[in-house]
């Protein structure tokens, strides 16, 4: 016999009201329209990291290989939907063949690469837009109908998940499996059947698949079947816990199958993605986990959100509600896995970033249900109801969908790095070759031979990259000012800094401002005769290193180089988590 279920969830596991649907549908659209609104922004020149999954895609769909050769993410549900739909594209409309190499796909993103990174934005849109109605599943079957509304309205307005969910990356495809997860594990929960621990366990290897952090849901997994075996020991056996955790690995396996074959790449990947830098130093367990409650979480939602998801957390531990003490577990869990990193960055936190807007719309809709329960007149009951969940809502939406509209507006703007390569590409002959940082602007396909670093100054001086024929120089202007301010500490790449500022030639730079987003760059030109002049200082001379990265570059992106033909000399930058 199944469990019984307290009264609050039988009305969440029955068919919404019409107006409900209604209303969700509406959130859902506003939510794809702000989503679709930066489809083509800065195309043809993709965002930093996006071709760290659109070249491994469209590479495997160009020469029919299935192994991505990076699992950084490891960005599964994200490079091989793209590579399909890259080679689909090819044969239906192009006369590729079905099976092989397919030549032609790499001339066409030689000449048309902005409908590539069209159609993995649009794949990442979809998965985006779906974690609204998911999240309103998962509010509704551990809250209820108004609770839910609250949460996918105030989720749909997060900028950061906007942001990361309209360009090529794995936050969106993160927090989309993730969501399904949570949502299969309390259906799991009130019917504890075999078959729904398999559709847990298999959406939890999708979710594992899109990010490794997201392998928190597993204990998730464990703590349902624990608990639907305490209140029912006949019917819920070892095996659908077993098979639960077999779909998981299962669908991971399915989903990155060359992770257990290609060790080399997955090394490689991981070690990349693990690298600390100036501006993200190394921290401790602790400092992160300070960070991410401190102030990735509220620079994400605005402080209202998370004190009044404490609120929420709160009200559910003194109800001891075990759906939505299971949620909790999963957000403590994930921010614990996810700090266990020496880095930080706030867009690790987007997959958690739900549970506490939800928790937020908890508080919010329960203290309007007691302040409605003090009016002594029915008829004013349901007003008072009305307005102060309206006014809770506002609270929450209010600043976040400000910012939102900001950043909207912005995307009808150029960014600093498009604004960069259209003065390049006006001011500065093609196969010129540029040195460029961190998050510059994309210039190979303008064809200027490009040599990316994280910074110019690690495995060079002024001198080296002169002496490669690099006379013109981008900074990250971000970067540089970490580096002068801890000169101490890098006396080296200071200097470097210190002495392209004072004699170097500023040619232009683009920073952020109210109309454009992106880096602060700046271009120079470095004077071949002021590198060779008699009392030039050590730090710009030509050196004699055993191993020069300057002579013998690696890719910048591990996979995909070729598909532009002859890659010019680069060196490697991760994708960045």
């Amino acid at each position: 016999m199944d469990s019984p279920q307290p009264d609050e969830h039988r009305a969440a596991l029955a068919r919404p009201a019409k107006f409900v649907v209604v209303a969700l549908l509406g959130i859902v659209a506003v939510s794809l329209f702000v989503h679709l609104h930066g489809l083509s922004h800065d195309l043809p020149a993709p965002g930093a990291d996006e071709p760290y999954f659109v070249l491994p895609a469209a590479r495997m769909a160009w020469k029919g290989d299935p192994n991505p050769q990076w699992f950084g993410h490891p960005g599964s549900t994200v490079i091989y939907p793209l590579a399909i739909a890259y080679r689909a594209r090819e044969v239906l409309f192009h006369g590729a063949p079905l099976l092989g190499e397919a030549p032609s796909l790499a001339a066409r993103f030689r000449s048309d690469p902005t409908s590539f990174y069209d159609i993995g934005r649009l794949w990442v849109m979809l998965l985006s837009v779906a974690t609204v109605p998911l999240l309103f599943l998962l509010a509704r079957r551990a809250f209820d109908d108004v609770t839910a509304l609250v949460a996918a309205f105030c989720w749909a307005l997060v900028p950061l998940a906007v942001s990361y969910g309209s360009i090529v990356r794995t936050d969106a495809a993160g927090a989309c499996f993730g969501l399904l997860s949570l949502w299969l594990c309390l259906v799991a929960l009130d019917d504890p059947r075999p078959r729904h621990f398999a559709l847990a366990g298999a959406a939890i290897g999708l979710a594992v698949a899109s990010r490794y952090f997201m392998v928190a849901l597993v204990p998730v997994l464990v703590a349902v079947w624990l608990i639907a075996r305490s209140r029912d020991r006949v019917r819920v056996t070892p095996r659908a816990l077993l098979i639960g955790l077999g779909a998981a690995f299962g669908l991971f396996v399915i989903t990155t199958p060359f992770f257990f074959i290609d060790w080399h790449a997955v090394s490689r990947s991981l070690e990349a993605e693990t690298v600390g830098t100036v501006t993200n130093d190394r921290s401790g367990w602790i400092v992160n986990l300070g960070y991410y409650f401190g102030a990735a979480i509220p620079d994400s939602v605005w402080w209202v959100a998370p004190i009044l998801a404490v609120a929420g957390v709160a009200i559910a531990v003194v109800r001891r509600d075990t759906r939505r003490l299971l949620l909790v577990g999963f957000g403590l869990t994930f921010l614990g896995v996810i700090s266990l990193s020496s880095l930080h960055w706030q867009r690790w936190a987007i997959q958690v970033l739900p549970i506490v807007v939800l928790f937020g719309a908890s508080a919010v809709v329960t203290f309007a249900r007691i302040v409605a329960r003090s009016v002594r007149k029915s008829e004013v009951r349901r007003w008072v109801l009305v307005g102060v969940v309206v006014a809770g809502t506002f609270a929450i939406a209010a600043e976040p969908a400000i910012s939102l509209v900001n950043d909207e507006r912005m995307q009808d703007q150029p960014s600093t790095r498009a604004l960069m390569r259209s003065w390049i590409t006006a001011h500065v002959p093609a196969d010129t070759p540029i040195a460029s940082e961190v998050k510059g602007p994309e210039l190979r396909t303008a064809g200027y031979p490009t040599l990316d670093r994280y910074d110019l100054p690690t495995d060079g001086t002024l001198g080296d990259y002169a002496a490669y024929g690099y006379h013109y120089l981008i900074v990250n202007a971000f970067v540089s000012l970490r580096y002068r301010i801890d000169a101490k500490k890098f006396p080296r790449h200071a200097a470097f800094y210190e002495f392209l500022r004072e004699r170097g030639d500023l040619l232009v730079q683009f920073g952020d401002t109210d109309h454009t987003s992106g880096p602060h760059l700046k271009l120079y030109f470095m004077d071949p005769a002021i590198l060779a002049e008699r009392h030039r200082p050590k730090n710009v001379a030509v050196t004699r290193r055993s191993r020069n990265l300057l002579a013998h570059p690696t890719p910048l992106y591990p996979v995909g180089e070729e598909i532009l033909g002859n890659p010019p000399r680069v060196s490697p930058v991760r994708a960045g988590g």
